[in-house]
C-alpha cells in the first residue's frame, strides 16, 4: 500500500525525467511501500513537482490500485487549477483507467 509518496524520490536525478516543460513521472519507483495510491496529501506533494510544466506523464508501471482520494486530488482539484497543463498516463490497468476517467469527467 503506498500511502505516502517519498520525496527524497522526487528530487533523485533517476527517479523524474525532466524534458523542457515536459515531467515524466514514474509513480511505482516513488512509493515508499506497495503499489496502491490512496492519500490526497501525497497527490499534492507529487503534483508540486508539476510547477512550470506543460505536459505530464504520469508512469503507472507498477501501481495495481488508484484510490479516489489521489484521484480525485490530481485528476479534478489539481487540473482545475493547472487547465493548460496536459496530462497522459501510461502504463495503466482497467481500475486506474475508470478512476482516472471517473474524475477527468467531473472537470
Amino acid at each position: 500500500m503506498c500511502l505516502d509518496i517519498d520525496p527524497r524520490l522526487l528530487e533523485e536525478r533517476n527517479s523524474c525525467q525532466i524534458q523542457g516543460t515536459c515531467i515524466t513521472v514514474p509513480l511505482g519507483k516513488l512509493c515508499r511501500t506497495g503499489s496502491v495510491l490512496i492519500a490526497r496529501s501525497a497527490a499534492r506533494r507529487l503534483a508540486v513537482n508539476f510547477e512550470g510544466k506543460t505536459e505530464v506523464i504520469l508512469d503507472f508501471d507498477g501501481i495495481d490500485e488508484l484510490m479516489q482520494p489521489f484521484a480525485h486530488e490530481l485528476f479534478t482539484v489539481w487540473h482545475r487549477q493547472h487547465p493548460d497543463v496536459k496530462i497522459t498516463c501510461i502504463n495503466t490497468n482497467e481500475q486506474i483507467d475508470r478512476q482516472i476517467k471517473r474524475h477527468k469527467d467531473q472537470e
